[in-house]
Order: C-alpha cells, then sequence, then structure tokens
C-alpha cells in the first residue's frame, strides 16, 4: 500500500517461444490463458492498492499484444505499459553472427519495434537488457548449468570472484567420479573450473571489421539509441560479481565503452535507410538455426535456387574494412562484406553510421 510504489509487473518472463531447453511442458504459454491469467492479477492487485498501474510482460512475443486495446479490456484506461526484455545472448551462436547484424538490430530493429508495439498495443519499457552476444555467463541459465545457445568451447574464462567466498567446483572429478562436497547438481559444468576461472562471453568481437572494445562500444551506443524509444529501459545489471562489461554497467562505463557522463549525451544516430546487403536478419537466425541433415538438405536446396539467380553466389565470407573520405565534422564508420574477385563484383558497401570527427571515431 506504499505510495512508493506505483507500478507492478504481473509475471516475470512467462515462456513465449518453443526452443527452451529449461520448459518441460505448455511451451510456448498459450497466449490467450497467459491474457487470462493478467487480468485476474490485476483485478487482485487493484482491489488491494488501487493507486498502481499494471506492467504486462510481452514474453518474448514483442508484435502479438494488439488484442489488449480491445474494447472492454481495462488495460489502455489503466494506463497498463509492456515490458520487452532485449537480449542478444539467446541468439543461436550469437557470438559468430555479423556484427551488421548485431548493430543493426540494436539501432534500427529495436527502435522500429519499440515505436510499433505502442501504436499497436501499449507503451513499452525495456526491463531488461545487455550488450552480451552469447549466454556463456557464469550460471545465466541456472546454477551448474552451462550455455545452452553457445558451444562452451567458444566462451571466454576470468577469474572467478571470490567477494562471497569461493563458488563450487564442478561436481565431477577430473577422472569423471562425482565430488561429494560439491553442492552442484551432478553433471554441473556452467561453474568454476579446476583453476578457479569462470566462463563468460567471448573475449572478442563477433565477426567483422571493427575490434573488441570499438564493438562493443557501437553496439551500446546504438543500443541506447534504440531503447531510448521506450518510455525507459533497465540495463541488466548494475554491478556483475563475475566482471564482464557486457553484464555489468559499472564495467561497461569503466570500459569506456560509453561516454563518461550520460548527461546531455544524444547515442549516434543509424542510417537505417541504407540496406545490407545479403545479410538479412531472419536469414542470418536461420543460416545459425539450420543444423539438421534434413535442414541442411532444405537449404543446400535453396541457396541452388537464389544461386540460380545470382543473388548470393557472388558473395563469399568474411569482411574488408571500407575506407571512405569523411567530411569536414564526420567520419564515416561502414562495414561491407568481401565478393569473391573472379566475379568482378563490387565490394558490398553497408553505410552504418556518420559520427562526429572530433568523437575519436576515424574513417574505417
Amino acid at each position: 500500500h506504499s505510495s512508493a510504489v506505483f507500478q507492478m509487473g504481473l509475471v516475470k518472463e512467462p515462456i513465449g517461444f518453443a526452443l527452451s531447453g529449461h520448459c518441460k511442458a505448455n511451451c510456448p504459454i498459450d497466449q490467450e490463458l497467459l491474457l487470462a491469467y493478467y487480468q485476474r492479477a490485476w483485478e487482485a492487485i487493484r482491489s488491494e492498492n488501487p493507486r498502481v498501474t499494471p506492467v504486462v510482460d510481452v514474453s518474448f512475443r514483442n508484435r502479438n499484444w494488439a488484442v489488449l486495446r480491445t474494447p472492454g479490456m481495462p488495460w489502455l484506461e489503466s494506463g497498463a505499459i509492456l515490458d520487452s526484455h532485449r537480449y542478444h545472448g539467446w541468439w543461436p551462436r550469437g557470438s559468430a553472427i555479423p556484427q551488421v547484424a548485431h548493430l543493426r538490430q540494436a539501432g534500427c530493429g529495436a527502435y522500429d519495434d519499440i515505436k510499433a508495439m505502442a501504436e499497436e498495443a501499449l507503451p513499452t519499457v525495456i526491463g531488461e537488457w545487455s550488450l552480451a552476444v552469447s549466454d556463456c555467463m557464469t550460471f545465466l541459465n541456472g546454477v551448474g548449468l552451462t550455455a545452452s545457445m553457445t558451444s562452451p568451447s567458444q566462451c571466454g574464462r576470468v577469474k572467478c570472484p571470490e567477494t562471497f567466498g569461493k563458488l563450487p567446483a564442478y561436481t565431477r572429478r577430473d577422472n569423471g567420479s562425482k565430488n561429494e562436497n560439491s553442492p552442484l547438481p551432478p553433471g554441473a559444468a556452467g561453474g568454476p573450473d579446476r583453476d578457479g576461472m569462470c566462463p563468460v562471453d567471448p573475449l572478442r568481437a563477433p565477426p567483422g571489421p571493427l575490434s573488441y572494445d570499438a564493438f562493443y562500444t557501437q553496439f551500446a551506443a546504438y543500443a541506447i539509441r534504440g531503447y531510448e524509444a521506450s518510455h525507459g529501459w533497465t540495463f541488466w545489471n548494475f554491478k556483475s560479481e563475475v566482471a564482464d562489461p557486457r553484464w555489468g554497467f559499472l564495467d561497461m562505463h569503466d570500459a569506456g565503452w560509453l561516454p563518461e557522463t550520460l548527461d546531455g549525451w544524444i547515442p549516434p544516430l543509424p542510417a537505417c535507410d541504407v540496406p545490407d546487403a545479403a545479410l538479412p536478419f531472419a536469414a542470418l537466425l536461420w543460416l545459425t538455426v539450420a543444423s539438421g541433415v534434413g535442414l541442411a538438405l532444405a537449404l543446400c536446396l535453396v541457396l541452388a535456387l537464389v544461386c540460380g539467380m545470382g543473388s548470393l553466389c557472388a558473395r563469399r565470407r568474411g569482411f574488408v574494412q571500407m575506407k571512405t573520405a569523411p567530411s569536414e565534422n564526420h567520419a564515416a564508420v561502414e562495414l561491407s562484406e568481401s565478393v569473391d574477385p573472379n566475379r568482378n563484383v563490387p565490394p558490398v558497401r553497408s553505410r552504418i553510421v556518420d559520427m562526429p570527427a572530433d568523437d575519436g571515431f576515424k574513417p574505417i
């Protein structure tokens, strides 16, 4: 009943997608059942404290809540807002997806998505987000559990914290026998190794021309720009015990990925109207998810058809750094995919942003 409480969430992250190793049944949760629960929960809360407004978790279905505007439903008149959690860390093999896809989704895709959610359904807040591009972080998927969307061999390792005592080691001894002294569940492999090192995101940038620090500086700026379209955002977390600037706001600031102060800072505006040739976001996700033999054969067939039309076969993997002449006040930052020189096709230029030259950005 405190006047300090003015909004209240009804449930946190109900599973709204089928690809989850942690869900045993009813995945994705039926949206009608979820909406019925939201209405009952809100009625119960409102009967106790009529001052607060409801926060509706989108259950990872960002653009599927126009039903909340249905006449007779209480959400618009009650001042309800949507809560969307945005993580690149659970993209399948996210650390292998090119830089340009992460940057475009953060600065362009998210911005447009959030604007559309407010128009179609309700005003939206970004209740959680991070700069992680993998799910490697220690115990992120649960105590003792390792990464599920990223090969553990691709994860980085840092010294485990001892702020509140040593974290428990593997549950298995080196010879494979169970360690009876460990409190972790059998088979746990997501915590400290025998050298006291803990898993974190890969200690490198995703594929592309930008260096580690340059990429995450750009990623942070674009993400903040994209999420500024919302009614507010919260980075997860302010401080992480296992030090990683992709999960800790203070560490992100100390790494130099943010300006010294955010007061008065305007994030850069990406050139969202310039397409990224050969890098469609949806196709990238499908290509990373595809692993079964049958799906691989289907993809081969699709690629064969596309090659027949001459749209993708001219390009090969990898990126080149494209140089461009800066203007008087700006230096252009570009990401470009290399092409097959044997086909005499010019490089694919993908202009991402124009940054003020005095911000330290130079043409690449």
